[in-house]
């Protein structure tokens, strides 16, 4: 059974440069990790999402570090707490939970990127409608 939080990663299987960017990233940035007992640390949170997976890796805020974490977010609630948010498992009560602490001015973009929102929309759905003529 996959587990919803990892301690670690390894970030080379992910296929994850630090400076590149993919097309199912959403977004990266700096937040700080509140721990258990008030403890914070920085860390540098990388969002992607693609049709099949929504998930957040996790890096210590030193740029050429292994990933310390990835969350599973397909099946997380997301609540906003003072200046920052919680996120946590759906349907359980004695469940980990991550809190996350970022400038008010970024709170929306991350609480957007952090939600279980629609997936990427698949190129073949722009496809124009092909129209069937009758032969004669």
């Amino acid at each position: 059974m996959p587990t919803d939080i990892m301690s670690t990663c390894p970030a080379d299987r992910l296929g994850q440069a630090l400076g590149k960017k993919n097309d199912a990233e959403v977004k990266s940035g700096f937040l700080v990790l509140v721990g258990r007992g008030g403890t914070r640390q920085d860390v540098r949170v990388v969002v992607y999402r693609t049709s099949l997976e929504h998930f957040a890796v996790m890096y210590p805020r030193k740029r050429l570090t292994k990933a310390i974490g990835v969350v599973n977010l397909r099946n997380t609630a997301i609540e906003r707490i003072g200046s920052g948010f919680s996120v946590r498992q759906k349907g359980s009560d004695d469940t980990i939970s991550a809190r996350f602490v970022c400038s008010e001015r970024d709170i929306e973009a991350w609480l957007l990127a952090f939600s279980a929102g629609a997936a990427p929309a698949c190129p073949q759905a722009n496809l124009p409608v092909l129209v069937e003529t009758e032969e004669s």
